[in-house]
């Protein structure tokens, strides 16, 4: 069999984030609480030194490529080759990520000894060429397997898996615990009562205390706290299991206010390269070794060779959501509890405007995805046509009646060891949240961006603010991030600044294309308001 090269992590998963921004940082960053510990386990992954790879020209041993310049795979006591593995896919769309993978075999020898059946793993690691940055460590539960007609003696098999994230005993509806607190208390609970990690981009304290109660799956539990949970009017929630087996609690608008974020400070990173032929080249990956980066994407073709290039972009509208959402949402509550008002019972029933939570700092300079521009008589010019004057943001309202709610009052809240002599159930707001977070959320679904980026960019986390550079042609090297003028410095205004990252998918192709990489990197970044095509000048 020969030496082995043992890629193993026993003790716990891999840390992702940040634990504490560096000393005079205005940077919002999405940190990992390092109160608690991970305890999920995997088993050990093992892979055969071949020795000398002969079909590079650096050439370098087997244990130097291991997860750099091709996924490990292992599917049972297979760990596939290099060869049989034609494409693969991550994403982290959803709640629970998600693992896509098609291999092709010479032979029927692996769907007879190691086809994957119910309850059967796919065990994934990959990493980038330095060891500064954090590898991926991930088991994936099989959900589905398809596999082409078998015909002809000898004929390529080719098979399709998809799978997802495996959480232990998490999506089990035997889980029945109750948490008294605010929801990131809970959320970091039931982290620990689940041996995960628990991240968070927001130190303040919550305004939802009450006692949250899981009467099933976890994962549904978790969801469905996010979705209730309050802070204030200009805070709303999403929240997910990262590739990094962590329950991530953000409050989103802390990367889009310019209150909260300066625009002048660019968060560094460790580099790296994507090409394979540099990966295997004679030199260190020690993290002692690691230079530095600065975290900026951009079609900067100084920028090829490394993850932070963006090879690709599109954009995306989809502002048909605001018919279904509206412009505001009013919802409408019954507060059964007579301790909170004075009055007669009409005082109960309350109307609440939902109104997207907007950068008040940009409502003047930037475009807002609420209706149509408002059409100025007196400020056009003498050839504009005249446009009928609708108010589109008044035009569509929804309503919503939430029901009945049980609320809580302040004295409540001082018993915090036990609900007994407790006037009401939920948090004030509680009937109120999901429908602020779902009308917040939705606004940065309007319209946003995919970038596609060669190789691993494992620097860069899902929920994470980042700065992105687009160039229109012919390029120019950027000189600051922050510029005044009109677009003949050769920036698209329209597209570049700052973003949110709202998913990432890891691909991986056996045919590398006009690429220096078989890997690949699609991110979906979104934002709230948009930069004008030219910069506005406002007094």
């Amino acid at each position: 069999m020969g030496n082995s090269t043992v890629w193993k992590n026993s003790s716990q998963a891999p840390s992702a984030y940040t634990q504490a921004a560096p000393t005079g940082s205005h940077l919002v960053r999405l940190v990992e609480d390092p109160d608690v510990k991970k305890k999920i386990q995997f088993d050990e992954i093992s892979v055969v030194d071949q020795g000398v790879q002969t079909d590079f020209s650096h050439g370098t041993s087997h244990k130097d490529t291991v997860g750099v310049t091709y996924p490990i795979i292992r599917i049972n006591d297979t760990v596939m080759p290099e060869y049989y593995i034609k494409s693969m896919e991550v994403d982290t769309k959803g709640f629970i990520p998600q693992i896509r993978i098609t291999l092709k075999f010479p032979n029927t020898v692996f769907i007879t000894k190691d086809m994957p059946k119910d309850g059967d793993m796919i065990s994934l690691f990959m990493r980038s060429d330095t060891d500064a940055i954090n590898y991926l460590r991930d088991d994936f539960i099989v959900t589905n397997v398809a596999a082409r007609s078998l015909a002809e003696k000898g004929s390529i098999t080719t098979i399709m898996i998809t799978g997802k994230l495996f959480l232990p005993y998490m999506e089990s509806d035997k889980n029945i615990f109750g948490i008294i607190g605010t929801s990131k208390d809970v959320l970091r609970e039931t982290a620990k009562k689940f041996g995960m990690g628990f991240a968070y981009n927001d130190t303040d304290a919550m305004d939802d205390f009450q006692n949250w109660i899981c009467c099933g799956s976890a994962v549904d539990f978790i969801e469905d706290v996010t979705r209730h949970a309050w802070k204030n009017n200009t805070s709303f929630f999403r929240s997910w299991i990262d590739l990094y087996y962590n329950i991530c609690y953000v409050n989103v608008n802390k990367f889009l206010l310019s209150d909260e974020n300066t625009e002048d400070e660019v968060d560094v990173t460790f580099a790296s390269m994507v090409s394979e032929y540099q990966n295997l080249a004679n030199r260190s990956t020690d993290s002692k070794d690691a230079r530095m980066a600065m975290k900026i994407f951009a079609n900067d073709q100084t920028l090829k060779g490394s993850p932070f290039y963006i090879s690709s972009w599109k954009p995306s509208v989809n502002t048909g959501i605001s018919f279904k959402y509206g412009y505001t949402e009013q919802s409408y509550v019954f507060l059964h509890n007579p301790d909170l008002f004075k009055g007669d019972a009409s005082t109960y029933a309350i109307a609440l405007d939902n109104i997207p939570a907007y950068d008040q700092n940009k409502m003047d300079t930037h475009m807002i995805m609420r209706g149509r521009a408002r059409y100025n008589e007196k400020t056009a010019g003498s050839s504009d046509l005249k446009r009928v004057n609708y108010d589109m943001a008044g035009e569509y309202t929804t309503y919503d009646w939430t029901g009945v709610e049980y609320a809580i009052n302040d004295s409540d809240k001082n018993k915090k060891d036990s609900t007994d002599g407790w006037t009401g159930n939920v948090h004030l707001n509680y009937n109120r949240a999901p429908e602020h977070n779902d009308i917040n959320n939705a606004e940065l679904n309007k319209m946003y961006i995919e970038i596609v980026c060669d190789g691993l960019c494992l620097q860069v986390m899902k929920g994470e603010r980042i700065p992105v550079i687009i160039y229109q042609y012919p390029m120019t090297h950027p000189s600051s991030l922050k510029t005044t003028g009109t677009n003949s410095d050769n920036i698209n205004r329209m597209y570049s600044g700052f973003y949110v990252v709202d998913s990432i998918t890891y691909a991986y192709t056996d045919k590398a294309g006009e690429n220096i990489s078989r890997f690949s990197t699609k991110m979906i970044l979104k934002r709230r308001e948009w930069p004008t095509p030219e910069m506005i000048q406002t007094e």
